[in-house]
């Protein structure tokens, strides 16, 4: 072919179809690609949603119930769920793929139990791109979710255990003023509200005092706010929850001291020595006296039976971390009231108990002859494990130490008085994972309130090994741990000189709180004897100083909410403390004798610095260096402190959040 012939207008055109059919597939290729990657975003995008959403529903369920169990109340199935309503069933048309796992840590290589990871993936077929031979694109997403632990409200447990020797929460009363700085509180139902305790107090009966009427119940409630289990043993309105975490390895019984409400100061006055071993005085652990009672003789109605309280004590398997009402009940022990009032009298006259619900009947002391240590009613100013203590079923021996004998006349054994609900109870130690105590007030004879029962209860909660009830659970690397759920009532008898502090560890804030903040209130605070002023604050414990507002942070407020916490966003609050940096976050109290504090909440809203972090190895004010933060009561001249306060801790915002997706 000639030049001119390769030159000609015939075969330019002809190249140019070709480069035209090239460019036409390169198009397509280009739309198709665009098409089938833009499906494939669509559906990646709803793959990671999927993924984010069911990881935030199974995270709450960590680290006990990852594998379905229970209903569906597991993180498995919740996350299972929570894929399928979004589109991505596991097992479902197009190779839908959702798995659910623990997530570990890529830096550390451990495995972060309060952590989710699911991955959501799912085929996606292609239209313009099967002309290159590609059907089909996989796409996967994964999303890890966290959780928040609640926040530890009461004493830390100190391991190895410092001066007490357990983990515990609240005080006896040998350890009050000495080692100890509060005792747990509850009252009955017909007590004046105003004495201390929000939450067990009828909110609106008769006689329940200025700080009524109230919608208060507590955090954990079957009634009205359903986040309880509903059972006919329960009192709606909820009781002080104690929440138990046993590790891997251990096994642990939840003990309670001073169970029994017993009035014990009608005859010879309170009593303020421990129930451990019969020579009287030598050889018993007391207290200093005076405020350091355990702090049921000022309102005894001796001789009412009505007016007693009975105690129940219910431990309750608890799987998940946020949602009790999957919690499931294992035993139910209850502790009907008794007179105390002759525990003076020493062996071989051992002391004795008045059965207030059966009168003429007595409960007598008995001892071991050996080492003297009593064999009955640990539930007056001793430990007892209200999971697995088996009431004596018999009465006192002719002679200390000897074989007990049937009871006759106006004898009766300590199982008249301690008893479980039938089939709850008693069970044996507690096996690794979590639990809960449960403590209701209830009528002298045991029923439900509402009643007259006028109690002022003082006792304290402490987890020993399960297998020796003397010896601590866990160690300083696996712990059991104890703390208060949501809220706490506690008395606190301080007798600090005037123009000076008194502070108590109250509540534990970890690393992972750092910029967020929490919510602290206070009911009834202030009481105190003289003309001077109380204030109280918070002590940050990595500075060991009262807190401060920090600078560019949230602003740290105060509120008076009135009689009742749902006051607080409504209106009703009054700012009473909007403070700018470094003005300390404390709040007046008790005004040179007016307790502005008084029959009313105060909330505190504390944000927490976003460089906070817990000094490692512990600080002065903060032993453990799990981040304690201490209670601080600051007082004028002239003035002593003896308070019964409720306390209430709350976060700002959800405790479950994506960590990475």
């Amino acid at each position: 072919m000639s030049r001119a012939q390769l030159l000609s207008p015939k075969s330019q055109a002809g190249q140019a179809i070709v480069l035209i059919a090239f460019m036409i597939i390169v198009l397509f290729g280009a739309v198709g690609l665009a098409v089938d990657g833009g499906i494939a975003y669509y559906y990646n995008s709803a793959a990671e949603r999927a993924a984010a959403s069911a990881a935030l529903a199974g995270v709450i369920f960590m680290p006990n119930q990852l594998a379905p169990c229970c209903a569906g109340n597991d993180a498995t199935d919740r996350a299972l769920q929570a894929a399928t309503r979004n589109g991505f069933p596991n097992g479902g048309a197009n190779n839908v793929q959702v798995t659910v796992s623990r997530y570990t840590d890529p830096v550390t290589g451990k495995i972060q139990d309060e952590s989710l990871q699911v991955t959501v993936s799912r085929d996606v077929n292609t239209f313009f791109m099967q002309l290159f031979g590609i059907s089909k694109i996989t796409v996967s997403r994964t999303a890890v979710a966290q959780y928040l632990k609640p926040l530890k409200l009461g004493e830390p447990c100190l391991f190895p255990p410092s001066g007490t020797g357990d983990c515990h929460t609240g005080s006896t009363v040998s350890q009050l003023g000495t080692t100890g700085f509060y005792f747990l509180r509850t009252e009955g139902w017909a007590t004046d509200r105003g004495q201390g305790d929000a939450y067990t107090p009828s909110q609106n009966a008769a006689g329940c005092g200025p700080a009524c009427p109230s919608s208060d119940v507590h955090s954990i409630a079957a009634a009205p706010s359903g986040t309880d289990v509903a059972d006919a043993t329960l009192p709606g309105p909820g009781g002080y929850n104690f929440i138990l975490t046993v590790p891997t390895g251990f096994t642990a019984q939840l003990q309670v001291y001073n169970a029994v409400f017993g009035a014990d100061s009608n005859i010879s006055g309170p009593n303020f020595c421990e129930n451990w071993l019969q020579t009287k005085p030598a050889g018993y652990k007391c207290s200093p006296g005076g405020n350091y009672s355990m702090h049921e003789h000022d309102t005894a109605p001796y001789g009412v039976a009505g007016l007693y309280s009975a105690m129940q004590y219910t431990i309750l398997n608890a799987p998940s971390a946020f949602i009790r009402t999957s919690d499931t009940i294992m035993s139910q022990m209850v502790v009907k009231p008794v007179d105390a009032s002759n525990w003076n009298i020493a062996p071989p006259n051992a002391p004795t108990y008045d059965d207030i619900n059966n009168p003429g009947k007595t409960i007598t002391q008995q001892f071991n002859a050996a080492t003297g240590a009593p064999t009955n009613m640990f539930a007056y100013h001793s430990w007892m494990n209200v999971g697995g203590y088996v009431p004596n079923a018999t009465c006192a021996p002719p002679v200390i130490g000897a074989v007990g004998i049937p009871c006759v006349g106006s004898a009766e054994s300590e199982s008249a008085i301690i008893s479980y609900r039938p089939g709850r109870g008693p069970i044996g130690a507690l096996p690794a994972g979590t639990y809960r105590l449960r403590i209701d007030t209830l009528n002298s004879d045991g029923s439900i309130p509402p009643g007259n029962s006028q109690a002022h209860k003082g006792l304290a909660v402490r987890v020993m090994d399960g297998a020796n009830g003397n010896v601590v659970c866990g160690n300083s690397v696996t712990p059991c741990s104890l703390s208060a759920l949501d809220d706490l009532a506690i008395f606190t008898p301080m007798t600090v000189p005037g123009g000076s502090t008194f502070r108590m560890p109250i509540f534990a804030v970890p690393a992972i709180y750092a910029g967020l903040t929490i919510g602290v209130d206070i009911f009834d605070g202030g009481d105190m004897g003289g003309t001077g002023s109380i204030y109280i604050g918070f002590v940050d414990p990595t500075t060991c100083n009262l807190f401060t507002e920090p600078a560019g942070g949230a602003t740290a407020n105060v509120y008076d909410i009135g009689n009742q916490r749902s006051n607080l966003g409504t209106g009703a609050q009054l700012s009473i403390g909007a403070y700018a940096n470094p003005n300390p976050v404390e709040q007046v109290f008790n005004s040179a004798g007016n307790p502005v504090g008084d029959n009313k909440w105060y909330h505190f809203d504390i944000p927490i610095p976003s460089t906070y972090a817990p000094v490692a190895g512990g600080t002065a004010c903060d032993p453990t260096g799990q981040g304690y933060w201490s209670l601080q009561y600051r007082t004028t001249n002239n003035v002593t402190s003896v308070d019964t306060i409720t306390i209430t801790l709350n976060l700002r915002g959800n405790p479950a959040h994506i960590l990475k997706s």
